[in-house]
């Protein structure tokens, strides 16, 4: 009887995230299904440089991709609005909008049954670049690799020292 609000009880808040049909996964997802939200940012801020990420993993569907209300389709010019629920924690609602805001995100389904995660990575333009690739291979491709990676350090990712 209480819809959605019976399915968040201690931290847990829904969510409604806009997006189009690609990022939010619409005609796939169902309530109850699970997903994780890939980030991709600037790095630093405002910068050309960019890092991409898993930043939320394992999020609870409450609704999936629906119309969103009439001011929102107006808005973007005639396109379809969409929108999806999710249930957050209050925490978790700070990292979703925070890229949603400064950056890109997407959806993933999770699968339903053992689903389980890779080690965490972050990818930028110098991981991609250089992901399964021989030193050699990499020196023919770009001459001066060995500076790039010297002031690339962690392909470009600041690490937290």
């Amino acid at each position: 009887e209480k819809g959605i609000r019976a399915q968040l009880s201690g931290t847990l808040r829904a969510v409604q995230l806009p997006g189009d049909e690609h990022r939010l996964l619409a005609g796939t997802l169902i309530a109850g299904d699970r997903v994780d939200v890939v980030g991709n940012w600037s790095v630093p801020e405002g910068a050309q440089s960019h890092v991409t990420r898993t930043i939320l993993r394992d999020i609870l569907v409450l609704e999936p991709a629906q119309q969103a209300d009439t001011q929102s389709k107006l808005t973007e010019g005639g396109k379809k609005g969409l929108s999806v629920k999710l249930a957050l924690t209050d925490a978790q609602e700070q990292k979703l909008f925070w890229i949603a805001e400064n950056g890109a995100l997407t959806l993933t389904l999770r699968s339903p049954t053992d689903a389980s995660d890779s080690p965490e990575s972050a990818e930028s333009w110098w991981t991609l670049l250089v992901d399964g690739l021989k030193a050699q291979q990499l020196e023919a491709l770009i001459p001066n690799a060995r500076q790039l990676e010297a002031l690339t350090p962690n392909g470009g990712v600041p690490n937290n020292e």
